[in-house]
C-alpha cells in the first residue's frame, strides 16, 4: 500500500456569496414583518372588541392597596415621609453643621459654597 502526500498548496475555493438565497431570505423576512404589522394594526383598529367571550375581566383583589406582595403600588409622591425627607435635605443644604467633628470637617450652606468657589476660581 502506497501513501500519497497531500498537495502542498491546496486550491482555495472562490469567495462566492449565495446572493439569490440571501435576497430571497430578506424578501420573505420583510413580507412576514409586513403581515405582522398589518395584523397588529387591524387588532388595534378594532379596539379589542370581542377579545373575551365572557366580557371584561374581573377587577383583581387588592387593587388599590398600597402594597401587594413585595410590590409597592404607590407613586413616590404618595409615600409617607417623602416630604419630610425633602425638607430635611433642603435644611441640610441651607445650614452649617458638622460632617465629622473629630476631623473638624463641616458642611456649609450651598449658596455660601458656590460663592466661595466662584471667588476662588481663576478668571
Amino acid at each position: 500500500m502506497r501513501l500519497t502526500h497531500p498537495d502542498p498548496a491546496p486550491r482555495q475555493l472562490d469567495d462566492v456569496l449565495p446572493t439569490r438565497k440571501l435576497v430571497l431570505i430578506g424578501v420573505v423576512t420583510l413580507l412576514i414583518f409586513g403581515v405582522g404589522v398589518l395584523w397588529s394594526w387591524w387588532i388595534w383598529a378594532r379596539g379589542g372588541e370581542g377579545d373575551s367571550a365572557m366580557g371584561p375581566g374581573r377587577i383583581p383583589r387588592g387593587l388599590g392597596r398600597p402594597e401587594i406582595g413585595l410590590v409597592f403600588q404607590q407613586t413616590f409622591d404618595q409615600l409617607p415621609g417623602g416630604q419630610a425627607l425633602r425638607e430635611q435635605a433642603e435644611h441640610q443644604l441651607r445650614t452649617y453643621g458638622w460632617v465629622d467633628r473629630k476631623k473638624e470637617l463641616v458642611h456649609v450652606p450651598i449658596g455660601v459654597a458656590i460663592d466661595r468657589y466662584l471667588e476662588a476660581r481663576p478668571q
